[in-house]
């Protein structure tokens, strides 16, 4: 229980840190010189013994979290994967990806795309702060999917999942916003991904800020891919 409760401790520091970082460690080294009593000695003694006790607290806190695995293997509360049923006859096959009827209309998509992954690549992790998600992997190719719930109101906040998803394995999966995700693939040939997210890219238009924080190029990021 206490290596769990370090590690979302880890992951809520670096959700935090790593997009502002100097700036807290300034803040907090600047309200302990605020609190201390000015003039006379104590400006020679104190706030140097505070600042190295303030520094040398944060970095064994640091050195302990990341010491144990910031995230644990679990279903993610809103994260919904759907086996695709395959209708196969003599002339091929036919896979229902989409029914207005089986989801809610809040999950409907409001565009579609679909996406080529080179074997070996990896695309993400990034998360969305409103846009919900709707991927279907039907092939061809096969995918390692990834998923980390970084919502700190959670019920499953800390929770990593992981599903392989394509031609072998035809699934629907639903993400929510504030869940990482990314998918890597895992075989031969190029594989293909469709997307019916429930917003518009950049928006109506294309004239609002892209809901997508991406976090493939942060070097401290919790979200790794194994």
């Amino acid at each position: 229980m206490l290596k769990i409760r370090l590690g979302k401790l880890y992951i809520l520091s670096n959700i935090a840190g790593r997009r502002n970082s100097r700036s807290a460690s300034v803040f907090f080294h600047f309200f302990f010189a605020a609190t201390l009593p000015s003039g006379g000695a104590s400006k020679y003694y104190l706030y140097p013994l505070a600042y190295c006790t303030f520094t040398l607290v944060e970095i064994l806190f640091f050195t302990i979290a990341t010491m144990v695995p910031a995230f644990i293997d679990g279903d993610i509360q809103g994260v919904v994967c759907k086996t695709l049923k395959t209708f196969t006859d003599a002339r091929g096959w036919l896979t229902e990806v989409f029914r207005s009827d089986e989801w809610p209309s809040e999950l409907h998509p409001t565009m579609v795309y679909i996406s080529e992954t080179l074997p070996g690549v990896a695309r993400g992790p990034h998360e969305h702060k409103d846009q919900t998600d709707y991927f279907a992997f039907i092939g061809p190719g096969n995918f390692l999917l990834y998923l980390w719930d970084a919502r700190p109101q959670s019920p499953t906040f800390g929770h990593r999942l992981k599903l392989p998803a394509g031609q072998d394995n035809k699934q629907v999966v639903i993400v929510p916003p504030g869940v990482v995700h990314a998918y890597q693939n895992v075989g031969s040939i190029p594989g293909w991904v469709f997307n019916g997210p429930n917003r518009l890219y950049a928006g109506e238009g294309r004239r609002e800020p892209v809901d997508e924080i991406r976090h493939e190029k942060d070097a401290n990021s919790p979200y790794l891919i194994d």
